[in-house]
């Protein structure tokens, strides 16, 4: 059945999930059956809004009216590697850590979280990092994962 047929109060299926127009987090597929979904199941599947699941647990069924789309996130990519200081980490080249925003573009203020669903703040250590799309400057994340400074590379 399309997502929009389907009744408020009903559990949606896999196959359900298909049609819903709901984004799949990385690396997740809908098998597209129709097995019913609970709340761990969708949350791990697609970017969903948790607010609405909360009174839920994992293992329980949630009736379609409780889904809602989750927060577009943008991906980026920053060096494995960290340094204390701004002109050691501007070595740096190899990239994978990573990271999930809110905006595409990261700037001093910026947070960074470790999902695409921007719930988990990462735990930057006020370390510098390279930035895979800026070979010019280094980024030091704070520990509450927002972006504190951007250092020029001298170097």
């Amino acid at each position: 059945m399309a997502w929009n047929d389907l009744p408020p109060d009903r559990i949606p299926s896999y196959a359900d999930l298909l049609t819903s127009g709901f984004t799949l987090n990385p690396g997740q597929s809908n098998p597209g059956t129709d097995q019913c979904v609970n709340k761990a199941e969708a949350l791990t599947l697609y970017n969903l809004d948790v607010f609405y699941m909360v009174g839920y647990t994992n293992n329980q069924l949630v009736p379609k009216l409780v889904y809602a789309p989750g927060t577009t996130s943008y991906v980026l990519n920053f060096s494995t590697s960290s340094a204390a200081n701004d002109q050691n980490a501007c070595v740096f080249g190899t990239y994978g850590l990573t990271l999930y925003a809110e905006y595409p573009d990261p700037g001093e203020g910026t947070q960074l979280y470790t999902n695409p669903g921007l719930t988990t703040t990462y735990v930057g250590n006020n370390a510098f990092r390279k930035y895979e799309l800026d070979d010019y400057n280094v980024y030091r994340i704070s520990t509450t994962g927002f972006i504190t400074l951007i250092a020029p590379c001298s170097i």
